[in-house]
């Protein structure tokens, strides 16, 4: 899950990191995943949340 999807985690998501000692965890929960995805040359892309997970799902055209 990305920062931008769920402010109201934010505490959460921060505290986490600082808990379990991620030193990568800011990194990902800031990053913008979907223009990562675009910019790979994926089309179809979908993401969906449930709680504090997102889930991904993109097509590469052949």
């Amino acid at each position: 899950m990305q920062l931008a999807d769920s402010p109201q985690y934010t505490v959460a998501m921060e505290n986490f990191r600082r808990v379990f000692h991620e030193p990568y965890y800011r990194d990902s929960i800031s990053d913008d995943i979907g223009a990562r995805l675009r910019q790979s040359g994926f089309v179809d892309i979908t993401a969906e949340t449930h709680f504090m997970i997102r889930v991904w799902s993109a097509r590469k055209p052949t």
